[in-house]
């Protein structure tokens, strides 16, 4: 079994007749997940299983563990090798917390240049340029798995401050669960006051400050720069959810009822209310700051014609470049060609 903390998970073979856990793999500090039942190999009587691991710096690989042996070889790797010259300038997440003004802490992940330091003490007053990544999900969370774009932008002087406001995983089902019937309001004060706490440390230059995200990152990033505009200088949104009426209707059958756990009314005669006013499309009018937004055209989770609707509003109050991409589907970005089109576009946006 694997246990997620704050975003770094650990591995662990428990036995049922002692009762006791042994964990295993201990040099790994990166996600595991997709584990297989555990076997005895018939040669030897060891015991066996694979599981899928990831890190910041390691693309995806299944392993076959020996749990008698405590080790693991690779089964199958991602077909993208990185290069060393390219691995060295990847970067381990910093985790931090912070007051909130939830009942919780507040918590996100930093990655920075090795050789701005790695700790919120040798971070502070250096005024960094940052971008605000934010997740998708909403329940997920930013853990110690590979991102292109984090990787890129942290590479390239950014800052990126990856925030797991309420409704994350890795902080407890209370933490996790405290975003049910709150959707686009607690997660985006938390997110808001994480980029505060980072600039009142000056670590965070507020004049070059950048939010981005995908999915349900891409609600969050539209609702960020609606609600705090002023703390925002540019966006980025990927394939976001923006209809929260149209999606319960067209989405697919697995989260066809995710959603309205997340929103508050429950009652028939008011939820299509509710739903009209937690979607960013309400807030599109008040939106000022620089926008781009990507979207795969052949995207079944979140529909591109909503992304095209929400741009013609708000190209009315501010510049919006819409980047659409030919067969790029939900998660386009896992695609080669898409990812390096997306980043080329942002690379120009952000100049």
């Amino acid at each position: 079994y694997t246990i997620n903390k704050h975003g770094e998970y650990s591995l662990s073979l428990y036995d049922i007749e002692k009762k006791q856990s042994t964990e295993l793999l201990q040099h790994l500090t990166g996600k595991f997940s997709c584990l297989t039942a555990p076997r005895s190999f018939s040669l030897s009587d060891d015991l066996v299983f694979s599981v899928k691991y990831e890190a910041p710096d390691e693309l995806g690989q299944i392993l076959l563990v020996n749990a008698t042996r405590n080790t693991a070889s690779i089964l199958n790797q991602s077909g993208l090798a990185i290069p060393p010259l390219i691995r060295e300038h990847f970067v381990r997440p910093i985790h931090f917390s912070f007051q909130a003004r939830a009942p919780y802490p507040g918590n996100g992940l930093l990655y920075v240049s090795g050789e701005k330091g790695q700790d919120l003490a040798s971070l502070s007053t250096l005024n960094l340029p940052t971008i605000t990544y934010v997740h998708g999900g909403p329940t997920s969370m930013s853990g110690f798995s590979m991102n292109p774009f984090i990787q890129y932008f942290a590479s390239r002087g950014f800052l990126v401050y990856c925030p797991n406001p309420r409704g994350s995983t890795g902080y407890g089902r209370d933490y996790r669960e405290s975003l049910n019937g709150h959707w686009g309001s607690h997660d985006i004060d938390d997110i808001h006051d994480g980029l505060e706490y980072l600039i009142y440390l000056g670590i965070v230059d507020p004049n070059r400050s950048v939010v981005m995200g995908g999915s349900s990152g891409g609600f969050a990033t539209l609702h960020l720069i609606s609600k705090y505009a002023a703390s925002f200088t540019a966006a980025i949104s990927m394939c976001p959810v923006i209809d929260l009426v149209s999606i319960s209707k067209q989405t697919h059958l697995f989260e066809k009822y995710y959603i309205h756990s997340l929103i508050s009314s429950q009652d028939q005669s008011t939820k299509i209310n509710s739903l009209r006013a937690a979607s960013p499309l309400a807030g599109a009018s008040e939106i000022t700051c620089p926008l781009l937004l990507i979207h795969g055209d052949k995207d079944r989770v979140c529909p591109v014609d909503a992304t095209r609707k929400f741009a013609d509003i708000v190209k009315q109050n501010c510049p919006v470049s819409l980047e659409i991409l030919k067969d790029g589907q939900h998660g386009f970005y896992f695609n080669p060609k898409h990812l390096r089109q997306a980043i080329s576009k942002m690379d120009n946006f952000l100049q």
